[in-house]
């Protein structure tokens, strides 16, 4: 009596329905749960703080202008990667705001303006 029961818990066909959360339970008392998210992943706590370190490392780096391998020191796109990318944004800020882009959406889309054939501006 008791193995069937066992059976049917175990084999037995369950209704449809949406599945929103599982939790596993391992020896060793770590409880993790996953989550079946049904929206914008930005919104979730854990989503965001994890883009965030990343973002904010990647933003740390010192951005170079590199052309058929080489540097190009002193060049206009260089002092604008460098110092300014824009008039509203340093480029910490401007770096961080590409990369949470990329990773929350998976594209990311610089617009390059010009003025006289030279880049005045990088604008996420």
């Amino acid at each position: 009596m008791e193995l069937r029961s066992l059976l049917n818990k175990i084999f037995s066909v369950k209704e449809q329905g949406t599945l929103t959360n599982t939790r596993f339970e391992l020896v060793n008392d770590y409880n993790s749960a996953f989550f079946n998210y049904e929206g914008d992943l930005y919104d979730s706590d854990i989503v965001r703080s994890c883009i965030h370190a990343i973002a904010s490392n990647a933003a740390k780096l010192k951005p170079r202008h590199i052309y058929d391998g080489q540097v190009r020191v002193g060049s206009n796109l260089e002092k604008v990667l460098q110092f300014r990318p824009n008039p509203y944004m340093n480029t910490y800020d401007f770096i961080y705001k590409v990369v949470s882009q990329l990773y929350s959406s998976n594209n990311s889309y610089i617009y390059i303006k010009y003025d006289f054939g030279k880049i005045t501006g990088l604008y996420p």
